[in-house]
């Protein structure tokens, strides 16, 4: 791979990992509109989209890092003081913890059809409009819920929601940040709910 391509695929990943767009559908867009084939083997290029995303995560766990740590700190208070109620930090953790589970089981059941089927140009374009839609119409809805007020429901919602994210092309968090709008959360708590 040319470093020229590494650094544009990088820019890529860096610059919409953090906007409601797609990311990974951006990263397999890119070499197709500019007819790169830069990689013989589906597993390095898979190794390669990984090493993208580990800058972007370690980004993010340097952004939030109070919030995680706060979140792991009542957390594990919750589980080894069970004869207090539990903080209301240390219940958000756990849910969010929830919030994971739907997405992790669909990629585990269809991790082969995922990716057979899913991740060309066209099944990306129609995903980056039909959610952008989606998202500019949760967006009009008038949320005042803050993230104290994320419950159980709302963690299987918007981890449901997350699982759609499994197809390139559906970005995550902008899949997340319209359930939680949908659910009546302010605009503050569904980005903040959609990046932890």
């Amino acid at each position: 791979m040319p470093i020229f391509h590494a650094v544009v695929l990088g820019l890529i990943q860096g610059l919409s990992e953090f906007l409601p767009i797609s990311s990974s559908g951006h990263l397999l867009l890119a070499p197709w509109l500019f007819g790169w084939d830069d990689f013989d083997d589906a597993s390095i290029e898979k190794a390669f989209d990984v090493a993208l995303h580990i800058g972007t995560l370690i980004a993010a766990v340097a952004y939030f890092r109070r919030d995680l740590g706060v979140y792991l700190r009542e957390g594990w208070r919750t589980v080894a003081r069970r004869d207090q109620p539990p903080s209301r930090d240390g219940r958000v953790a756990w849910l969010l913890l929830l919030s994971t589970v739907p997405a992790a089981l669909v990629g585990a059941l269809f991790e082969s059809q995922i990716d057979e089927q899913l991740g060309t140009p066209t099944i990306i374009a129609v995903s980056l409009i039909g959610f952008g839609v989606l998202l500019a119409v949760a967006d009009r809805a008038t949320g005042r819920r803050v993230v104290g007020g994320f419950g159980v429901t709302d963690a299987v919602v918007i981890g449901a929601a997350q699982a759609l994210a499994l197809n390139p092309g559906t970005s995550r968090s902008g899949i997340t940040i319209t359930a939680a709008r949908f659910r009546g959360f302010d605009r503050d708590a569904a980005a903040r709910l959609s990046f932890r």
